[in-house]
């Protein structure tokens, strides 16, 4: 409701903000206000549209963010709380993890979630599992294909679904990708997770460096 109404807005899904195909106008005005800022839900008024939903894709933290708060209003729980009740306790974390929230307790869900590599690698082996764990059912298989399958409708992509990175065919594999460079890589084929935390890259070897081919070369090697 906080959202300003419009034909776009009317228009606006789940669906569309899974897969980064909102529509919604990007602003580093406001996403600086998303990550510095103290009022989360005041932010949400400010929301343009460049184009309709469901015609292009654009990672956006805005998307991910209205999620965190669909979850909690849908559910009653903040997302740290729901987070703890469908996947940390069920999958026994090793850590404990910490979420950046505003004023008001209300997470950053398009970001700032800190764990350690141990819980990381565990959430991939949980996706190479396809949602299974220790032999029960955490997400059903069905979330995990539509997920991570290749979907170029509504203005999606080949290669990329619910911000998850699809990779080849030869290699059934995908990845999920941090801001600075934190990597999950999963090769269902070769049945392996790994994990890389990373920092702000150098421009000049970021150019030089494709994680995808390094990622592989091990893979081909074991």
């Amino acid at each position: 409701p906080e959202m300003p109404v419009n034909e776009n807005s009317k228009l606006l899904t789940i669906r569309h903000l899974l897969n980064h195909t909102s529509g919604i106008k990007y602003s580093l005005i406001n996403d600086a206000q998303l990550y510095y800022g103290k009022d989360i839900i005041g932010q949400l008024k400010k929301i343009e549209f460049e184009s309709a939903p469901g015609t292009k894709q654009r990672y956006l933290n805005i998307n991910s963010q209205l999620l965190g708060i669909i979850i909690k209003r849908c559910t009653g729980m903040s997302v740290t709380a729901y987070t703890q009740k469908k996947l940390w306790g069920p999958i026994q974390m090793c850590s404990n993890g910490s979420w950046s929230v505003d004023k008001s307790n209300i997470e950053k869900s398009f970001c700032c979630l800190s764990a350690t590599m141990i819980d990381y690698a565990k959430f991939g082996r949980l996706y190479l599992k396809k949602g299974l764990w220790e032999n029960k059912r955490v997400f059903s298989e069905s979330w995990f294909n539509e997920s991570i399958c290749r979907d170029t409708t509504e203005g999606s992509s080949y290669n990329y679904n619910y911000s998850w990175h699809i990779g080849l065919q030869e290699y059934e594999d995908f990845m999920a990708i941090g801001l600075y460079k934190q990597h999950i890589y999963i090769s269902s084929k070769k049945n392996i997770v790994m994990v890389l935390l990373n920092d702000r890259e150098n421009s000049l070897v970021a150019e030089r460096v494709n994680w995808w081919f390094f990622f592989r070369q091990l893979v081909d090697q074991l």
